[in-house]
């Protein structure tokens, strides 16, 4: 687990703003595995998940001058952003297949029997019919691993409206998937 606010993270954004790449490397290495588990969350596919990390990052470098770092949230909120205007760009060019193989499968859990991939389908098409702030809080809390205060930044909304969301999800995917879950 990371850090609850690393204070060099603060020293590393204003270095990066000043052009300087190795304080952006730092930057990366902090985030790049939050950021890498949201995106192959939402692709289903490793090889646009890592193409579209590098662009997120790239998009990160430019837009960091407009940032002012205040907080681990705050910071969370502006990067998961450009993610997401990154995602919205790659469904837009490009036709989505959300078909799991088996080397999606051992991508994201390490296992390659048919019940997991069974499973794991499930859970995908289960998600798919809740709502949309429902998937994200999912996405976030457990292919991102970020607390449900972070979240609650991302958001511009309460810690406890968060663990509604959460919870409500929850109880929407045990009906939608019985037993699976």
């Amino acid at each position: 687990m990371l850090p609850e606010n690393p204070p060099e993270l603060e020293n590393h954004i204003k270095a990066c703003i000043s052009g300087d790449p190795e304080s952006f490397r730092y930057v990366f290495d902090f985030s790049k595995n939050r950021i890498f588990n949201y995106v192959l969350s939402r692709t289903n596919n490793r090889e646009d998940a890592l193409d579209i990390t590098q662009e997120i990052f790239v998009d990160l470098w430019k837009a960091l001058p407009k940032f002012k770092y205040r907080s681990l949230g705050q910071f969370y909120s502006f990067i998961f952003l450009v993610a997401k205007r990154r995602l919205i760009k790659h469904y837009r060019s490009a036709k989505y297949s959300s078909e799991l193989d088996e080397t999606k499968i051992d991508l994201i859990n390490g296992k390659n029997d048919q019940g997991d991939i069974a499973d794991y389908q499930s859970l995908i098409n289960g998600m798919k019919k809740l709502k949309k702030n429902h998937q994200e809080t999912l996405r976030l809390r457990y292919w991102s691993g970020l607390s449900y205060q972070e979240i609650s930044q991302i958001f511009g909304t309460k810690e406890s409206t968060v663990k509604v969301w959460h919870f409500r999800a929850i109880q929407k995917l045990k009906k939608i998937l019985g037993d699976n879950i």
